[in-house]
């Protein structure tokens, strides 16, 4: 039942005086139905001020004016301290958020996506991403936080720190990595044309050269000469002395003296002798023909490797893509080193003496990027530069951070004043005065 208010009580007194009031005379008559009449006027006035709280709440809910009216509270609630600290902190944790989800996303694509291709690893990635955030946000709601939800933070830590930690490494590491890997590459390419001209420096292959190169020289002079053209003794002599290291070799026959063909003799001869020295025993013996082929083998594809080295990174310099562009291009490269040094191992002695000769390019870190049974060999690699332990560290603090985002909004919450309650925007009817 409701609850008649004070000023309701005064209509109806007023109501009552003018019923009991008897005209005397005709001034006072009126003067009396004034008062009477400005008495029920401000009964009337005062029934539209919103004094609803005279009248007890209807067990039946809420009208859609109350509801607004409840909006219009809770706006107001928020206007308070406690209200714009948790107003921050829900601003603050939705990019927050945001960030940590692709963080986590990508670095799980690139982890799993070798194994599952584009679409799976995009599932998973998104699977795993919602799943760690959902972890964060169920430790910090929870009033226990990361003591009373020991299982869930290790799982939190295995599923979100490998996926931004492997972001880590891509965006700020990845280029540096590759980079390592090429320049190795040109240092292994650069050294196989010195090693081919130091295995080709054989003493006893000198030294057999050492003693035809005088006689050739002699032997071109003697036949310019114009008194005897080739056909006199000291001509004999010469070509006496080279039989003695290349016995097959030929004197031409003929007693003309004619020097008009003194070029061709020349070429003659020399031919003769490069046959006979490449025929020698000592050439034979250290397989001067092979290496000399193969020399040229080498420095003919290091110089373009070096040269598709240089290009890819260029590229990877420009933002060519890690695991599109250069990784593909750097097996190509690696795999043609490994040839040309195996072959360069079977031909020369030393390189075959030596356990330490490199027959691969060491590009295994540049491999291991983005690969998920690799990720923790390749942090092992590098726990010597300060960079990564950088990585590892933020990794860490994703995950806490959103933890203490999640636990701070639920403090605030529990701090925010209580709303006040709403009314019903109808009034009991209210029977008239008169």
């Amino acid at each position: 039942m409701a609850t008649i208010a004070p000023w309701s009580r005064e209509i109806s007194s007023a109501a009552a005086t003018r019923t009991r009031v008897k005209p005397r005379t005709g001034k006072p008559h009126c003067a009396e139905s004034r008062r009477t009449l400005a008495t029920a006027l401000h009964g009337l006035h005062r029934l539209q001020e919103p004094a609803h709280e005279h009248f007890r709440l209807p067990p039946s809910g809420f009208s859609k004016r109350t509801r607004e009216k409840g909006s219009a509270d809770m706006s107001a609630l928020h206007e308070t301290a406690e209200g714009r600290e948790f107003g921050a902190t829900r601003a603050t944790l939705v990019p927050y958020s945001i960030i940590f989800l692709l963080l986590v996303g990508y670095g799980w694509y690139h982890l799993v996506h070798g194994s599952v291709g584009s679409i799976g690893a995009l599932i998973v990635a998104l699977a795993l991403a919602a799943s760690a955030w959902n972890l964060a946000r169920t430790i910090g709601l929870d009033a226990h936080g990361v003591a009373g939800n020991a299982i869930f933070f290790t799982m939190l830590m295995l599923i979100s720190a490998l996926g931004v930690l492997n972001t880590a490494i891509i965006q700020l590491e990845g280029k540096a990595i590759f980079n390592e890997a090429l320049d190795g590459a040109t240092r292994r390419f650069g050294d196989l044309p010195v090693l081919m001209r130091q295995a080709l420096q054989n003493k006893e292959v000198e030294a057999l050269r050492a003693r035809i190169a005088p006689l050739r020289t002699q032997l071109q002079q003697e036949i310019l000469n114009p008194r005897n053209c080739g056909e006199g003794p000291e001509a004999v002599r010469i070509i006496d002395e080279i039989r003695r290291d290349l016995p097959g070799l030929v004197r031409y026959s003929g007693n003309v003296r004619d020097c008009s063909n003194n070029k061709a003799i020349i070429d003659m001869y020399f031919d003769q002798i490069e046959t006979l020295m490449r025929g020698s025993p000592v050439y034979l013996r250290n397989n001067v023909a092979e290496m000399e082929a193969l020399s040229a083998r080498v420095d003919s594809e290091a110089k373009n490797e070096l040269a598709r080295l240089d290009q890819l990174r260029t590229e990877l310099n420009n933002g060519a893509s890690l695991f599109q562009v250069v990784r593909p291009r750097l097996e190509e490269i690696a795999g043609k080193y490994q040839s040309l040094a195996l072959d360069v191992k079977k031909a020369v002695p030393a390189a075959a003496a030596d356990s330490a000769f490199p027959l691969q390019i060491e590009i295994e870190s540049a491999r291991n990027v983005g690969e998920l049974g690799h990720l923790v060999p390749l942090v092992l690699s590098r726990v010597d530069k300060l960079q990564t332990w950088f990585y590892i560290g933020a990794s860490l603090i994703a995950d806490v951070g959103l933890i203490a985002l999640f636990a701070r909004l639920a403090a605030q919450r529990r701090r925010l004043p209580a709303r006040a309650p709403t009314r019903r925007d109808s009034t009991p009817e209210i029977g008239t005065p008169w």
